[in-house]
């Protein structure tokens, strides 16, 4: 389009200068070879014009091509059909340890018989790429076929130092092979304490409900113990029942773990999971004189749930018995169901004493109680709260709680719906996942 425009110019400013030729008379010979004449000096002045510009075009390409190979961290070597060095680049010349600037014209078998070798192996490569080892380097090596006019006009080949990538995927693999050995030795540490567990639970719990036997016989009228027997059996008693129930909670938390290790994950409906522990607990809130209110979402439809129903319903029950324990005889307690678009939201409310604020990041650990006044004559083994947080955790969910000191105190957690939950993946498959992602 230039060309043609710069033609008309040119061509209209020599007509205006010496007249078209169409304008001299056929008889007029000398003016109608002298206006031709013109016009052909005005398309070669045109196309010598042109001429210059692509050349000027081409020289401002090859200048960037050049800067782009000459800079470029890779090593690029070109060669022509003869396989005469053309082009090589700073990268290429570092890594294979020759002098770039002495290269340039020479034959590549004579120069660098590395890299005709390269060739000829690449040759015999579908993929085009080759791993090559020199000088105790790692490079991968590729092809690039030129065509000039559709015809061969030599080839590329590209120089890429991988050593410390390989090094790094070596050292990652070594790493996945040392935790897959860890966890093939946690698994078996594991198995060893869920059979020392189970052989504590057969050997501690008959002994226990034997003395547990004994005392409550004891204490019967029929005994005639003297106060002060009575009071040291009713101390006996009350130890055997504490063990028991630590022994129980313990349980329960190995069985929490036991069966995450399997896939029996089940759907079911928390709302009508909640409505059978409220039932089971209700008689002995109104036996403490306990004002139970419930705040729950009607819409029974809205809270499927996959995972272990035993378990959460777990969960659940142990907050409201913590609360109708740490709440004193009259006070009030408000159970809350509602949901948002992704989780259930459950929460149990008291007008109990409350937690001290010092007090209060100790909660959710293993064998932790408050130490206040006014709940030291409650007993308790620590562990309720501590499988809440696992049962919840392990079902992608949260737990959280609010306290005052003589207020009271709001402990709840959120399940995700059914409808957005994800698959919840045995220890097994969370360590599999783990090591694939750390080897790849």
């Amino acid at each position: 389009m230039k060309l043609c425009v710069m033609t008309v110019l040119i061509t209209a400013a020599i007509c205006a200068a010496f007249g078209a030729p169409w304008a001299y008379a056929v008889s007029s010979v000398d003016g109608l070879a002298w206006s031709w004449t013109s016009a052909i000096f005005a398309l070669l002045l045109t196309a010598g014009l042109w001429t210059v510009v692509r050349v000027n075009r081409l020289h401002k390409l090859e200048d960037v091509y050049h800067t782009v190979i000459m800079n470029n961290p890779d090593g690029v070597l070109i060669l022509d059909d003869q396989q005469r060095i053309v082009v090589i680049n700073a990268a290429f010349a570092a890594l294979t340890g020759c002098d770039a600037s002495r290269l340039v014209g020479t034959h590549a078998a004579e120069s660098l018989p590395q890299a005709v070798r390269w060739l000829a192996d690449l040759a015999a490569q579908p993929s085009g790429t080759l791993e090559v080892s020199e000088s105790g380097r790692r490079f991968e090596v590729r092809r690039l076929p030129l065509t000039v006019r559709r015809a061969a006009g030599g080839q590329a080949l590209l120089l890429r130092d991988v050593t410390e990538r390989k090094q790094n995927q070596a050292q990652l693999r070594q790493r996945a092979d040392e935790l897959a050995q860890l966890y093939e030795q946690a698994s078996q540490l594991e198995q060893y304490k869920t059979e020392i567990i189970r052989m504590a639970a057969h050997d501690l719990r008959q002994p226990i409900s034997i003395a547990m036997g004994y005392a409550e016989m004891l204490l019967r009228r029929e005994a005639g113990l003297a106060q002060e027997q009575a009071e040291c059996v009713e101390s006996i008693l009350k130890a055997a029942r504490h063990a028991n129930q630590i022994l129980k909670d313990i349980l329960s938390l190995e069985r929490i773990e036991q069966q995450m290790t399997q896939d029996t994950a089940e759907t079911f409906n928390f709302h009508a999971l909640l409505g059978d522990v409220i039932a089971q607990h209700e008689d002995q809130a109104l036996a403490r004189g306990h004002t139970l209110h419930l705040e729950i979402d009607p819409d029974r439809q809205r809270y499927e749930v996959v995972g272990y129903a035993a378990q959460v319903a777990e969960a659940a029950a142990n907050l409201i018995e913590n609360a109708i324990k740490y709440t004193p005889d009259g006070g009030t307690l408000t159970i809350h169901l509602r949901s948002d678009d992704a989780y259930l939201i459950y929460e149990v409310e008291d007008t109990g004493c409350g937690i001290p604020e010092e007090m209060q990041g100790l909660l959710f650990r293993p064998f932790s109680r408050v130490r206040s006044s006014e709940v030291a004559h409650i007993e308790g083994t620590g562990l309720g709260l501590c499988i809440v947080k696992s049962v919840v955790e392990r079902h992608n969910g949260s737990v959280w709680f609010r306290s005052v000191q003589g207020q009271g105190s709001t402990f709840g957690f959120r399940l995700p719906l059914r409808s957005t939950s994800r698959c919840i993946p045995s220890a097994a498959a969370q360590a599999s996942s783990y090591l694939q992602q750390a080897v790849d």
